[in-house]
């Protein structure tokens, strides 16, 4: 093999620049767990702003995207001109939180002088680990939710959509979102002989019209499963996607988006 062409795809990781960024293992385990809901290798991103990382499901139905300010970090420094792109393998990162207690902290290092490791230093535990090629990852775009083209937004309790979920019979592959403009509610419904409902008064109420949308009662439960007890606002319509967004806690956003089913 061409010793040049080797090594040009051992540094297809490189991005010029550094950081090190100090962060309280409770929040590092909620990122995991939301992540790994989804699938096991992403791309965590850092720039001056803090740490965007997401992942999509295989069968593409269900996203989640997350943005950690630098400012949720208790020591956050990042040199360079453009953001840091890198593959990991989540399994690698949670040999080390699962050791982890809350009140724990766990910090990251990368140097685009090593450019294919980084380095994850806990409970004077140091590892080193091996980063995945960025070309071998689907990368999530960052996007703004769209100011038009939705039916209805407002705000639920995550918390009671969560329990719905959980409580939802196994076997039951879907449910509906009903939406009454008049009525102003907000109503999940499986079907078949023994239906589950969850009625909710959303607030902050914006709606142009009635609508009933089918998912898949995994994607939506796989999305949201990082999510505590906090209100969202929830974005949709007639046979569109859902979109979800809340805080995590202050200074760490996140989304979750989910493909309606078909009819």
């Amino acid at each position: 093999m061409n010793m040049n062409a080797s090594k040009e795809k051992d540094q297809e990781n490189e991005s010029v620049g550094n950081f090190s960024a100090t962060l309280d293992a409770g929040h590092a385990k909620d990122l995991l767990k939301g992540l790994e809901a989804l699938g096991d290798q992403t791309i965590f991103t850092f720039s001056e702003n803090g740490l965007e990382t997401g992942m999509v499901s295989n069968d593409v139905s269900t996203l989640l995207r997350c943005h950690l300010s630098s400012k949720l970090f208790e020591e956050y420094k990042f040199t360079g001109s453009d953001p840091i792109k890198l593959g990991v393998v989540l399994e690698r990162i949670k040999d080390v939180t699962k050791t982890l207690t809350t009140k724990d902290q766990i910090k990251f290092e990368y140097d685009s002088q090593n450019p294919n490791v980084l380095i994850i230093d806990a409970n004077n535990m140091r590892r080193t680990i091996r980063l995945v090629k960025l070309g071998l990852l689907r990368e999530i775009p960052i996007m703004p939710v769209p100011e038009t083209g939705w039916d209805y937004n407002f705000d639920i309790p995550l918390k009671a959509v969560k329990d719905y979920l959980r409580a939802v019979p196994k076997g039951l592959a879907q449910f509906s979102v009903i939406v009454n403009e008049n009525l102003k509610s907000f109503t999940l419904l499986t079907t078949g002989d023994s239906p589950l409902e969850l009625s909710l008064e959303p607030e902050n109420w914006n709606c142009t019209a009635s609508s009933r949308t089918h998912y898949g009662v995994d994607k939506l439960a796989s999305g949201i499963t990082m999510a505590k007890k906090t209100n969202a606002i929830v974005y949709g319509g007639d046979s569109l996607p859902m979109l979800i967004q809340w805080n995590h806690a202050e200074d760490f956003k996140c989304e979750c988006g989910v493909a309606p089913r078909m009819k």
